[in-house]
This record gives structure tokens, sequence and C-alpha cells, in this order.
């Protein structure tokens, strides 16, 4: 019965020091996907047509107004102006506190390179980013 306690007590203080660096120190935030990676899935859902969870990229106010039906449209009038599209490495983020900015460089079929410029915000709870603007 004692060594159950002291394992308790072992695994007890194991995830108290975690939570304080975690939560504290602020080592959880490589854990958080950057901004360029929330614009990266976001893009990709939307050209695949995965509208749903293109949404949950989204800040909470856009996605209450921009529901999978508004992407679907979106969506439809990129393939109308660029043709099939997709992301191509060298974006540019800039990062100042909780906002950021992506520069997406985006292949299409019939434009060559665009740029596609995003806006994101961090959660000051859960530490996460999300797309506040579309291009």
């Amino acid at each position: 019965m004692r060594s159950l306690v002291a394992v308790a007590a072992v695994m007890a203080a194991a995830l108290a020091i975690t939570a304080a660096l975690v939560l504290g120190a602020g080592i959880g935030e490589p854990l958080v996907p950057a901004p360029k990676a929330v614009v990266q899935g976001f893009v990709k859902s939307l050209a695949a047509g995965r509208f749903e969870i293109a949404r949950k990229h989204l800040d909470g106010s856009l996605k209450e107004t921009t529901t999978a039906q508004v992407l679907r449209r979106l969506e439809d009038a990129l393939r109308a102006e660029y043709g099939e599209y997709g992301l191509r490495p060298g974006g540019e983020e800039t990062i100042e506190g909780d906002q950021a900015d992506y520069a997406a460089v985006i292949h299409t079929g019939r434009r060559g390179i665009v740029v596609w410029p995003f806006r994101l915000e961090r959660d000051p709870a859960t530490r996460l980013w999300s797309i506040t603007d579309l291009p």
C-alpha cells in the first residue's frame, strides 16, 4: 500500500512540475503550430474540398460567419480565377506578440505564382493561432 502512495505522490509531483514548466515558463510554445502551419492546413483543406476541416483554422468570429457553404463558394471562385492551385515553399511569416501575418506563396494553373496574405491571432488561453482575415 505504501508503494502505491509513493508512486501516486511521484506522479503527482511530476505532473505539477510539467504543468509549471509548460504553463509558467512557456516551454509549451514549441508544441503550438506556427502561423505558417495553420495557413498551410487551411489552404490544403480548402483545395481538397474539406470545408469543415478548413473552418477549424478560422478565428471564432470569422468561423461564425464563414460556413462550409461560404468556403465552398470561395473555393469555386478561386478555381474559376486561378484554375488548380497549391502551396509552394517560401511564404513569409511576421509575428508581433499575439498577431501574425503570413504571405502564402501559391502556385496557380492560370496565373503562375501569386501571394495570398493571411492575418492570424493567437488565443490568449490556448496559445493556438487562428486565421482572422481571408485573402
